[in-house]
């Protein structure tokens, strides 16, 4: 078979691996849906029905939604899977399965352009598809993964378009690079700095770089250019705050607490010049650094506090590759300390500086903010793949070496894949919402005239619009919504007959009886002993856990509640 052949069957089996894996079930595990994914949803549902976001702003750069401005780029690509497929957990879904089905093909090519052999290039890619990392992201709608999509392809047309001296790479090198500045917000710094790398790192070459240098740089300034104005709005500007970009309460209390007990002891110049902003984020930041790049975080517990998008027991990677990721380093290291680094090697450094700069600024590592690392890393574990197979001579040995590895990660993802479709996802159910859908479709059921009262989900108008289908023209013209708060935010607090409860349920039924209202009563509260039986139960999936409850508070005994109190 010529190499021509061997790099089609390749790309062939990386995508079907990678679509089987990420497509099979992706509707039912989890059957719920995020906060994020149903907002997505239904303002895509709304552009294409109306040719307006839910806020009623036709065609939008930027997504106000609940005052947590969206980026462009997920909310338009689900409008066509929403025309064929309806408002569901297909249709929100499946643009991130296809991103990461394709990444493991671009990938597979910007090895091979980095001038890794196939088989190498191959086993990197089936590494990178196969990943805990990839496969969470790529089973959600995470617009994080389709930006590290367009990130890598900017990445490896840059890579091709300086190696053939080509104005068309460049061009689109430059144009998927600026696409990502439309899809997540962690990707703007880190593919602005990692653009200006590649034209330091490739000015050496001042004769060939005169035209395809400044193609890539403007091409992408041009597209990035709505932006750039809008960076310092506070539109621009309160995504930073809601991600924890910008200084928080928190830390100021911590530093003068530090500094309170300190001035007990010593000076306070003192106090004052160990205390302070400077050495308390430095700190802060280092740490969240050094985790991000840690094995133990990588390869071994992942985020332990964030369950809808870590499995138990699991990194980013599988624990087997740990040895590789450690020589890998090893190579990369010896490499740059010995000045025999090439250009590859200056980028991958600054993608390993860079790269991990919006997760740790944030707060600490997340593999959603953290994507823009993800190429670097595969790349580390190619180099320990590399330096391995240059110390192994014979043709068999090396074919058994890599059939371990595939074999290894093989049996890692089954493992890996079971657990997830029947273990984690029933384990925290409670956590992807899989009741809400069931909770959703009742209370559309019920008669208009009543008022329902929701006190256990905050966004839950959103996911009353999305399961239901809500005619976005209807809600456009009828929500209300919250003032927004310090950091922007404004949720949706009534819609038609749909109300968000901020008082409880003793509250609101004495309000109810007084206005001689119908209503009924959603919380997770289990008032059953005190107050009567509920009209509806939403059970868990396996039929142990009691998630939610609805109560008529029409049918309340009035002896049990003293309604004077509350009046008063």
């Amino acid at each position: 078979m010529n190499r021509r052949n061997k790099i089609f069957c390749c790309i062939a089996v990386l995508f079907i691996i990678a679509f089987g894996l990420r497509y099979y079930k992706i509707a039912s595990a989890p059957s719920g849906i995020g906060v994020d994914e149903a907002s997505f949803g239904y303002n895509a549902y709304s552009i294409l029905q109306t040719g307006k976001d839910e806020r009623g702003i036709k065609y939008p750069l930027i997504f106000e939604a609940n005052g947590d401005q969206k980026l462009p780029i997920y909310a338009y690509s689900l409008v066509p899977f929403i025309k064929l497929f309806g408002l569901n957990n297909l249709a929100v879904r499946l643009p991130s399965v296809i991103a990461g089905s394709l990444m493991g093909i671009i990938l597979f090519l910007l090895l091979l352009e980095l001038g890794y052999k196939i088989k190498l290039s191959f086993v990197g890619s089936f590494i990178a598809i196969t990943s805990p990392w990839s496969l969470m992201l790529s089973r959600f709608g995470y617009e994080s993964n389709v930006a590290l999509l367009f990130f890598i392809t900017g990445i490896y047309f840059s890579f091709l378009a300086f190696r053939k001296h080509s104005i068309f790479y460049a061009l689109l090198g430059g144009l998927f690079t600026g696409v990502t500045w439309y899809s997540y917000i962690a990707y703007r710094p880190v593919s602005l700095i990692i653009l200006i790398v590649f034209l330091a790192v490739y000015h050496v070459n001042r004769n060939k770089i005169t035209v395809v240098g400044p193609t890539l740089l403007i091409s992408f300034l041009i597209l990035v250019f709505p932006f750039i104005f809008s960076l310092l709005s506070k539109q621009g500007t309160a995504r930073l705050y809601q991600s924890g970009y910008i200084a928080n309460i928190g830390a100021v209390m911590s530093i003068n607490e530090n500094r309170t007990y300190c001035s007990n002891q010593f000076p306070k110049f003192i106090c004052y010049s160990s205390a302070n902003k400077l050495f308390y984020y430095l700190n802060k930041y280092f740490s969240r650094y050094i985790t991000a790049v840690s094995t133990s975080y990588l390869f071994i517990t992942g985020e332990k506090d964030f369950t809808y998008m870590n499995v138990d027991d699991y990194g980013l990677f599988y624990s087997a590759l740990i040895p590789l990721y450690l020589i890998g380093f090893l190579s990369f290291g010896y490499r740059l300390i010995n000045r025999k680094s090439s250009k590859v090697d200056l980028i991958l450094l600054a993608g390993l500086i860079f790269a991990p700069l919006p997760s740790v600024l944030a707060g600490d590592p997340q593999k959603v903010r953290l994507t823009p690392l993800f190429p670097f890393i595969i790349l580390i574990l190619v180099y320990g793949i590399q330096l391995l197979d240059d110390f192994i001579k014979p043709k068999i040995y090396k074919k058994i070496y890599y059939g371990l590895i595939i074999f290894g990660v093989t049996v890692s993802t089954l493992f890996f894949m079971v657990n997830f479709l029947s273990v984690h996802t029933q384990k925290y159910e409670t956590t992807y919402g899989t009741y809400i859908p069931k909770l959703m479709s009742y209370l559309n059921q019920q008669d208009k005239n009543t008022k329902i009262y929701i006190r256990s989900i905050t966004e839950a108008i959103g996911f009353y619009a999305f399961f239901n289908k809500i005619d976005p023209n209807v809600f456009q013209k009828t929500v209300k919504r919250t003032k927004p708060d310090a950091i922007g935010f404004a949720l949706p607090i009534k819609l038609g007959n749909i109300y968000i409860a901020d008082k409880d349920i003793y509250w609101t039924y004495c309000k109810t009886i007084t206005n001689n209202d119908r209503a009924i009563y959603v919380t997770n509260e289990d008032f059953r002993t005190t107050l009567g039986n509920a009209q509806k139960i939403i059970w868990s999936e396996n039929g142990v856990d009691t998630l939610a409850f609805i109560y008529n508070l029409n049918t309340f005994d009035k002896s049990k509640i003293n309604c004077d109190n509350f009046q008063q």
